[in-house]
């Protein structure tokens, strides 16, 4: 990632004498950290650039685990959970839902994130013979600020004693430093990264590490006996789309054993149609929005449907030439996508869900987790159901 310069630290009072914030604020000069009052602090006079140079920590109100959030019903889920224990990314992807989605742009960081411990204990308590996905990722990016905050490493002694359940940190950087501080050897930890051809990575995810610098990661962290995932997400239609991700996917199994593989990811480029102002502002010119568009059942814009089936097609077919039996799945598409891409389609989130936990009890038994029940997946509630976000 492109070097990150931090310009005002602001601390919140209330954590002021936090050690995580004392460890966070002794990397920084005493001149731009600012003590303020949550309370009485004004973000909207800070814009989307300026926040990305803006460090703050606070605490956190609201809870860290939640499930993923499925924007439509229509579309499959897959039951995955997220972590929000960082809000906010330095990096600048022009398609990024963060410009608009979040009210304030700066960097936060939350002092009390030691909750996320008794929340995900609560959650285990409750399906004991799930296997759990949980990751970080969703509102910043797993490892663009790990070496200022460190709360990876922090994260992992917890969830690698935890049993049936896989952590992932996804990322668009290089930073891997923070698997030193495993203590076992990391079995259930899996690291991923959003991937795209240079061409796209060059022209629209600014401040992002190259393809070449993420795959050199990835390479790395295999060597360590970690498993890896890839989100090809989101995959962006341009002149040389086809000739282009063709090549990604060469250079991908080239470097990757798919045996390492847990799962990958295929997702078009989606996003609300209040952001395309937005891009259009900031990124005067870029390709992404003269596309054509339709707004989806999730009320984003997409692409015609087929324009994403032309893609997701040669991508999938062009994965499947290197791997049979690698996890492949649709983030947020129907089931009519699911069935002429790949000749089937789950019957529901967590007939999904079931199917993640076959492919990795059955790809790799040393991990020693439940065997998958499918009449138990398939009662469990949905995360739609009024039920499940009871329980949350």
């Amino acid at each position: 990632m492109k070097s990150l310069k931090i310009k005002k630290v602001l601390v919140d009072k209330a954590v002021v004498n936090d050690a995580f914030t004392r460890e966070i604020v002794s990397k920084y000069d005493l001149s731009i950290i600012e003590e303020v009052d949550v309370e009485k602090i004004n973000f909207e006079n800070i814009s989307i650039a300026q926040g990305k140079s803006i460090l703050f920590i606070t605490n956190y109100k609201g809870k860290f685990c939640k499930p993923c959030p499925g924007t439509s019903p229509d579309y499959i889920c897959c039951n995955y959970h997220v972590i929000n224990e960082i809000t906010g990314c330095p990096m600048d992807c022009a398609y990024c839902i963060l410009q608009t989605y979040m009210n304030s742009g700066v960097l936060t960081v939350y002092a009390n994130y030691t909750k996320i411990f008794d929340e995900f204990d609560a959650l285990l308590k409750l399906y004991p013979g799930r296997l759990l996905r949980i990751g970080t990722g969703e509102l910043a990016d797993s490892l663009a600020l790990e070496r200022i905050t460190g709360i990876s490493a922090k994260l992992l002694p917890y969830f690698e004693s935890k049993k049936n359940v896989l952590f992932e940190v996804k990322t668009k950087t290089n930073h891997i430093d923070f698997l030193k501080h495993g203590t076992q050897k990391l079995c259930n930890l899996v690291v991923s990264w959003s991937i795209n051809p240079a061409e796209v990575i060059n022209n629209i995810e600014f401040k992002s590490d190259s393809i070449n610098d993420r795959l050199e990661a990835a390479e790395k962290t295999q060597l360590m006996g970690i498993k890896l995932a890839f989100h090809f997400d989101p995959i962006v239609n341009h002149k040389n789309w086809r000739k282009n991700y063709i090549a990604l996917i060469d250079l991908l199994f080239k470097k990757i054993d798919p045996r390492n593989i847990a799962w990958i990811s295929l997702g078009g480029l989606r996003f609300p149609p209040s952001l395309k102002e937005t891009i259009r502002d900031r990124f005067p010119g870029i390709a992404i929005i003269r596309d054509e568009q339709i707004i989806g059942i999730d009320q984003k814009l997409r692409y015609f449907k087929p324009i994403r089936m032309e893609m997701f097609r040669e991508i999938y077919s062009q994965i499947r030439s290197h791997s049979e039996d690698v996890f492949i799945y649709f983030c947020m598409e129907s089931k009519d996508v699911w069935d002429k891409v790949m000749g089937f389609s789950p019957k529901s989130t967590n007939h999904l869900d079931y199917l993640f936990a076959e492919s990795i009890y059955r790809r790799y038994p040393e991990l020693n987790f439940l065997e998958p029940d499918l009449k138990y997946y398939l009662d469990l509630p949905g995360i739609h159901d009024s039920k499940y976000q009871n329980i949350l």
